[in-house]
């Protein structure tokens, strides 16, 4: 096992991630129209998320409104329930060879539509353990990514985080103040 692999496997697990990343994995091969779709079905997914653990923070009054805000989202009718009827599944029974245990997974009956059943599936089981606001749009380049931590805003790797810093005011502040002094600097001493 080289090094690289070691660090890898010793990676921090989080909660949903392997769920997210088939999701944003699915989502990443779906077209224009479809991705659309699945886009719509998640926001959906997110707001029942948010309005489900609010209603039951906040006072009575404002936790009604919120429930029958809720009850309009996911009910019979609803704009949730409308999207996913678009999707017709069937479950598939089978056994891995040698396991002595049956494995159930669900299958699109239309077959154009299995990709995007796929995502809509891994949405559907971040949305069982009150992950699906973890997914989020980077703020810089708009790819998907699943947060890790709370006030993730970027996707990973830092480019994003390091240009949209460089955006600032703070960040050009810092840079106006650093040129003056290599200005100077240059000007006082042999600097070549």
């Amino acid at each position: 096992m080289t090094g690289l692999q070691k660090r890898l496997a010793n990676l921090r697990k989080f909660r949903g991630e392997r769920e997210a990343t088939n999701f944003l994995d699915a989502l990443q091969h779906l077209q224009d129209s479809p991705r659309a779709r699945v886009l719509t079905v998640l926001r959906f997914l997110q707001k029942a998320e948010t309005l489900a653990s609010h209603a039951e923070r906040r006072a009575h009054n404002r936790a009604a409104r919120e429930a029958r805000e809720l009850e309009q989202l996911i009910g019979n009718g609803g704009p949730l329930d409308r999207a996913l009827a678009a999707y017709r599944v069937r479950p598939l029974i089978f056994s891995y060879a040698g396991s002595g245990e049956l494995q159930i997974d669900f299958t699109a009956i239309n077959e154009k539509r299995t990709d995007e059943f796929g995502a809509i599936y891994e949405a559907i089981e971040l949305a069982r353990m009150g992950l699906t606001r973890r997914l989020r749009e980077c703020s810089n380049c708009g790819a998907w990514f699943f947060a890790r931590f709370s006030h993730q805003s970027h996707c990973a790797g830092g480019k994003c985080r390091i240009a949209e810093y460089r955006k600032s005011e703070q960040w050009k502040e810092y840079r106006r103040k650093k040129s003056k002094e290599y200005y100077w600097l240059r000007l006082k001493t042999n600097v070549k």
